[in-house]
């Protein structure tokens, strides 16, 4: 059972041979040196039957059909915590299932460094303590499953514990002690996501808009990081969660075109000193320069003597830190980039009916990639062409061909196509949020025909992927046209 005290978390190849585990992951140290296959971790499930012959949630003791590998099925009768407590696992099962349906094999180990380590990992070892993170971890599970199956009960049963779990955190955060709990910032997490793929139903019935609610529990998140300083996040699920916690936080900051706090070299260093950095921490460590830049750009923009001398300096500072950005971006890109992958996926044309977790991994870094790019570039563009009295001289227009932004926008509709594939679940879903409301910022910025035939095809392209019925396609869209209505620069 996850998140069961005492109970091993290593490989079942070692559980079996009673071998200590590495757990490292898709196969185990232990099983490589042995020369045998490792038969990774994903332990047998109970399935639990907790509704009625209605489909309404049962209540009181509960028919568990209990298997285990040593004995045949019985029926066992449970207690009303024990039920209670089945229940709620049932669920969060259920949930990690639709986060990430993939159950292929990534292919390469290479590929596992492009993604975050599992914050749910973290979330399973600490939910069954922390009765606020285990709320939120139901109410996000319930919501989601209830919406994509259709039951109303779940969906109200899932309202119900997100009231409950802000309860829960509102108490920890009078404690004395409170900001310095590790679940406390996983149940951030948890609030967070939910609002993305749940807050559109919400929205109507009260003041706060969806992306507004989403941007409080990220900037809690924020915060509590803040407070408890870079040393705090250096091992552990600490650094689990600070390393998976840096994207939401630089798009709340990029959102409010403010510099964000974790952009100090502290903050760059200090947190990997235990746990080496990933690509992708690699990738955000450019990323988390991109809010300050937009700061820069916006005072410049609001300046009353654009010609003076000060602004002059200006100017070019944050030229420099375009070009900068430049030359981080193509050393990552020399470095890390997954070419390999990405020509694969273009021979396929970008569809595929069944992509691999590959593809998916492939699709969500590159988005995060193409979607800085566009930042940086356009930022650059911008100040060229405020330097120009607002047109770009042909001289200073004549930037190196990766600068050519509408690139990036089919770039993103192409990753799009394998993000919003069902296969890909809550983490396509997830990974799809920021390049394409980046890319469609942009767009929304360009000064261009936008209607009917005129509109360009790349923003056709980018609204005909959120044009459908499908429940993540819907939370996207409401989503990303609740953090986007009244945008009018990008």
């Amino acid at each position: 059972m996850v998140g069961v005290p005492g109970r091993s978390k290593g490989c079942n190849t070692c559980r079996r041979r009673k071998k200590g585990c590495d757990l490292a992951r898709p196969a185990c140290g232990q099983c490589r040196r042995a020369g045998i296959e490792c038969a990774g971790y994903v332990r047998s499930r109970a399935f639990i039957n907790m509704t009625d012959a209605t489909g309404s949630l049962s209540h009181g003791r509960v028919t568990v059909a209990a298997r285990a590998t040593s004995m045949s099925h019985s029926t066992v009768a449970l207690p009303d915590d024990l039920a209670r407590a089945a229940y709620e696992v049932r669920y969060l099962e259920l949930f990690w299932d639709a986060y990430m349906p993939l159950k292929s094999n990534l292919g390469g180990v290479e590929h596992v460094t492009y993604v975050n380590p599992p914050w749910a990992d973290a979330a399973n070892d600490l939910y069954p303590a922390d009765e606020a993170l285990r709320t939120a971890l139901l109410a996000l599970g319930l919501r989601t499953i209830g919406r994509r199956d259709g039951h109303q009960w779940m969906v109200n049963e899932g309202l119900g514990a997100y009231v409950r779990s802000l309860r829960h955190v509102s108490k920890q955060l009078r404690q004395a002690q409170g900001w310095k709990s590790d679940a406390l910032l996983a149940t951030s997490k948890v609030l967070g996501l939910y609002e993305l793929l749940c807050g559109a139903e919400d929205e109507s019935t009260g003041n706060t808009s969806q992306e507004n609610s989403w941007q409080i529990h990220n900037t809690g998140e924020q915060a509590l990081i803040i407070r408890r300083s870079p040393e705090m996040h250096t091992r552990g699920h600490a650094a689990l969660l600070f390393s998976n916690a840096r994207t939401h936080i630089i798009i709340v900051c990029m959102v409010k075109r403010q510099r964000c706090p974790l952009s100090t070299p502290a903050w760059k260093t200090v947190p990997f000193t235990h746990t080496p950095k990933t690509y992708k921490d690699a990738l955000l460590d450019v990323f988390v320069d991109i809010p300050g830049l937009l700061e820069n750009l916006d005072a410049l923009r609001l300046a009353q003597d654009p010609s003076s001398s000060s602004q002059r300096d200006k100017r070019v500072g944050i030229l420099q830190e375009c070009w900068r950005l430049d030359r981080e971006l193509l050393g990552w890109f020399d470095k890390y980039g997954p070419r390999r992958q990405i020509e694969e996926l273009r021979e396929r044309r970008f569809r595929n009916q069944d992509p691999s977790l590959s593809d998916a991994v492939t699709a969500h870094i590159m988005g995060i990639y193409w979607a800085v790019c566009i930042l940086v570039y356009s930022t650059l563009q911008s100040v060229l062409t405020l330097h120009n009295g607002g047109c770009m001289s042909i001289d200073e227009a004549a930037l190196p061909e990766r600068m050519e932004l509408k690139q990036y926008c089919r770039h993103i509709a192409d990753i799009a196509e394998v993000l919003l594939h069902p296969s890909t679940g809550v983490f396509g879903l997830h990974s799809t949020a920021l390049p394409l409301g980046v890319a469609l910022r942009y767009l929304n910025s360009v000064k261009e025909p936008d209607f009917g035939e005129l509109m360009s095809p790349e923003k056709r392209r980018l609204l005909g992927l959120l044009d459908g019925d499908q429940w993540r396609v819907d939370s996207l869209r409401t989503f990303l046209s609740s953090s986007i209505k009244d945008q009018n620069r990008l």
